[in-house]
């Protein structure tokens, strides 16, 4: 992931939370690793905005694998950056999931890039689906 802007960080978007708390309420309930073991509804206000796609993506995906029908899922997911190697803004996102995981990604992830559009200009209005 790459972003073409200056801010990368959601502690520059405060509305974060509310736009997460209205359109996808379950991901404030995330598990989150983090060095502080800080619960995701508390790190959303203060992360870089890629590690807030990996988790709006893992929860769009188990969204989409239980509306097929699954009982439980489940996905993880871990970004990193170094921007002293790569330029500013630049993200690396693994999710490693099986074959019969694959077909909840183009949804999940076209639903993950519309939030984040909305997020990161708050002018628009959420229409996803």
């Amino acid at each position: 992931m790459q972003l073409h802007q200056d801010i990368v960080n959601t502690q520059n978007l405060p509305h974060t939370y509310a736009i997460l708390q209205k359109t996808l309420p379950t991901i404030l309930r995330a598990t989150c690793f983090n060095e502080g073991n800080i619960p995701f509804c508390k790190e959303v206000r203060r992360t870089e905005i890629g590690h807030l796609f990996e988790h709006i993506l893992l929860e769009y995906l188990c969204k989409e694998k239980l509306l097929a029908g699954a009982k439980r899922a489940m996905f993880e997911g871990v970004t990193d950056w170094n921007w002293e190697k790569e330029p500013y803004g630049s993200f690396h996102i693994t999710i490693p999931f099986t074959e019969g995981d694959a077909d909840f990604f183009p949804i999940a992830l076209k639903k993950s890039m519309q939030l984040l559009n909305v997020i990161l200009k708050p002018s628009i209005s959420p229409t996803i689906n």
